[in-house]
Parts: structure tokens; C-alpha cells; sequence
């Protein structure tokens, strides 16, 4: 059996995402040409926008690619902090914005932002931090519950959903990296 080697790893790393970026890009095109013709008079309209947000993203991408992400572990707590900060100012009115009977997206005028989005990635650097440092799985748990408490009263239960998933997620993966059931 032959194993990649760590440059054919980076560059699968690499050309997968960007794969999907594309496939993602032609679905757009191809999906939104008579919306956005009927609603914009430009039949690519949400084509050049994605295309304008996945050059944002693949800039993103490049930049945390020469992040050293072990050092991310020092600043978990305050990055969830900060999230949670923004969870709390979804909630306040005349802040964030409501669409389709939920409040929850802050509109910074030139493009809005989703904390309950950030929460998902939050989350996930401290998890990383806490399991690092082992038996701490029970204050996670508590911290996810709190934010899915938050993300319940916007109310956004689909996404909240989500994040339990993802919790039962990691309880189906413990017996394998040694923990208990």
C-alpha cells in the first residue's frame, strides 16, 4: 500500500476545495440564470457574486495557510468569548436584522454577518484546545449548550440542530480514540 506523502497530501488539501468552489460555482450559473435576469436584469448576476465571495474565500484560504494553527490554541477561549459576545448583540433590536421571522444576522452595511456561522468554527478551536488537554469534554458540552441555547432564541433551530448533530457526532466517534461510550 502506498501512502501520500506530505506534498501530494497539501495539494489534495488544496485542489479538493477548490475542485467544489468550482462545481459550486457552475451549479450557481447554471441554477440562478432566470432569477437573476427576471429580479437584476444581468442573467449572471449571482454567478459574479459568488465568484466575487470565493475569491474572498480562497484569499481567506491562502492567508490561514501560512498561520502556524497550533498557536489558534491560545486564543480559543477568547475567539469563543467574542462569539458568544456576538451571539448576545444578534439578539438586541435595531442591531441584528431579521429575516424570514429569525433574528440573526448583523447588518454591517456593506455585508451582513451570521454569528451563529462563527460559532460553528469557534466551537470547533475549542474543542481542538479542550481535547488536547483531555477530560474536558464535559465543559464543552456545557459551552455547547449555552450556544445553542443562544442560537435557539434567535430563533434558528435548524442550525442549532445541526450543532447537536455534530456533538452526537463526536459521542459516536469517543470508543475509538480511547475514550469511554
Amino acid at each position: 500500500m502506498k501512502y501520500l506523502t506530505l506534498d501530494k497530501s497539501r495539494r489534495l488539501l488544496i485542489y479538493l476545495p477548490l475542485g467544489l468552489t468550482l462545481i459550486g460555482l457552475i451549479m450557481i450559473g447554471s441554477a440562478s440564470v432566470v432569477t437573476a435576469f427576471r429580479d437584476f436584469g444581468d442573467k449572471w448576476y449571482y454567478l459574479k457574486l459568488q465568484g466575487i465571495w470565493s475569491l474572498v474565500g480562497i484569499g481567506a484560504f491562502w492567508i490561514s495557510s501560512k498561520y502556524p494553527h497550533r498557536s489558534l490554541e491560545k486564543f480559543a477561549a477568547l475567539f469563543l468569548i467574542g462569539t458568544v459576545f456576538l451571539l448576545f448583540v444578534v439578539l438586541l433590536p435595531g442591531i441584528g436584522s431579521t429575516y424570514f421571522g429569525a433574528r440573526r444576522w448583523i447588518n454591517l452595511g456593506f455585508t451582513t454577518i451570521q454569528p451563529s456561522e462563527i460559532a460553528k468554527l469557534s466551537l470547533g478551536i475549542y474543542l481542538a484546545s479542550l481535547l488536547k488537554r483531555k477530560d474536558r469534554i464535559l465543559q464543552f458540552g456545557l459551552m455547547l449548550g449555552f450556544i445553542v441555547l443562544l442560537i435557539m432564541l434567535q430563533p434558528d433551530f435548524p442550525l442549532a440542530a445541526t450543532g447537536a448533530n455534530g456533538y452526537h457526532a463526536i459521542d459516536i466517534n469517543r470508543p475509538l480514540s480511547g475514550g469511554t461510550a
